[in-house]
């Protein structure tokens, strides 16, 4: 008796200071105006990442985002400032990339470079071979064989052409039946066929003899 006293006297004492705590709902208000009306979210996010693009660690786009932050944190007064730290290494930026096979025909090839990738310094040309390198004796085998060679690693895959939509619409006839399939539980109405759809209260006339707090059953 005396833990049951002592928890309904922290729950009073609890509602009783919660009660007296002055709400100002015009401040609430505003704040939650500025965030559904005024909010710039979306600006922020286009400018760090469509306009300011990457930002590997220590490469121009990530200066050039932590310069556009700095510069809008101190137009709302902000005393903001980079920091420098490391020492990191070096960083490295994607620019540009391009490769074409051009023997026996010309063909455009799809590819980008992996990321601290140096740079060719230039157009490179060269004839393309397939190496299989998958351990030591591998690189043996193909020693003194790659050099100036523009290689491709690997063996390869089959592309199969597409013959079915990438994506598909239900018809009329599934979505009905996907209305009328059986609601999933242990309820009776689940197990009478009680169909489940959205807002549905349940099938009372098969929920008679069970408590209405168990799963499957809706009580009035």
């Amino acid at each position: 008796m005396k833990k049951l006293a002592i928890a309904v006297l922290s729950v009073v004492t609890l509602a009783t200071v919660l009660a007296q705590e002055p709400v100002n709902l015009d401040v609430v208000h505003r704040i939650r105006d500025e965030a559904l009306q005024n909010s710039r979210v979306m600006d922020h996010l286009f400018y760090l990442t469509d306009v300011n693009g990457p930002r590997l660690t220590n490469s121009p786009g990530y200066f050039k985002a932590a310069n556009w932050i700095v510069g809008q944190m101190q137009s709302w007064g902000i005393d903001a400032r980079l920091e420098s730290w490391g020492p990191f290494g070096r960083g490295w930026e994607f620019t540009h990339f391009s490769a074409q096979m051009i023997e026996p025909a010309y063909a455009p090839l799809i590819g980008v470079p992996l990321a601290s990738t140096p740079g060719t310094s230039g157009t490179v040309t060269g004839e393309a071979v397939i190496a299989v390198i998958a351990n030591d004796a591998d690189i043996e085998r193909y020693r003194g064989q790659l050099k100036d060679k523009i290689v491709f690693l690997g063996t390869g895959r089959d592309l199969t052409m597409r013959t079915t939509a990438p994506g598909t619409r239900y018809s009329d006839q599934q979505l009905s039946d996907l209305a009328a399939a059986p609601t999933a539980g242990r309820g009776a109405g689940a197990a009478a066929g009680c169909p489940l759809l959205p807002g549905a209260v349940g099938c009372e006339e098969h929920a008679h003899g069970r408590s209405a707090h168990e799963p499957g059953v809706a009580g009035r």
